[in-house]
């Protein structure tokens, strides 16, 4: 990974600890971080494994912090391979079947979280 896209993160993950503060100081809200997904490619970058890279730091960091402030955590184990009856063939947006697994993951883990107070669910 480069340094430019290095300080970017940084500054990014800077950004996210700020406007997590905000959301925590100002509102009466549980946060939940539903990880970036995976993609075969991404718009403005020719280099899909540094942005691998860099969206794994980023969900990382999220879920943590997110986790430490009392909040929620979900992962999407179905739509991590990138297999193609879940994404359309531009490589990033899901497909029909990739939305329901999508919103049945989402669906089922806010459920999870305000019946049995799981803070992480995959």
């Amino acid at each position: 990974m480069g340094k430019i896209l290095l300080l970017k993160l940084l500054k990014l993950r800077e950004h996210f600890n700020d406007l997590l503060q905000y959301i925590l100081d100002n509102f009466n809200a549980n946060v939940i971080w539903s990880e970036i997904l995976p993609r075969k490619c991404w718009r403005y970058s020719e280099n899909s494994v540094a942005m691998e890279e860099a969206r794994k730091i980023i969900n990382g960091h999220a879920a943590n912090k997110v986790i430490n402030c009392g909040g929620f955590y979900i992962r999407h184990p179905d739509l991590r391979d990138t297999t193609p009856a879940y994404y359309e063939d531009d490589g990033v947006h899901l497909t029909l079947l990739g939305n329901c697994f999508f919103l049945n993951q989402l669906s089922a883990a806010v459920e999870a979280y305000q019946t049995k107070g799981t803070v992480y669910f995959e």
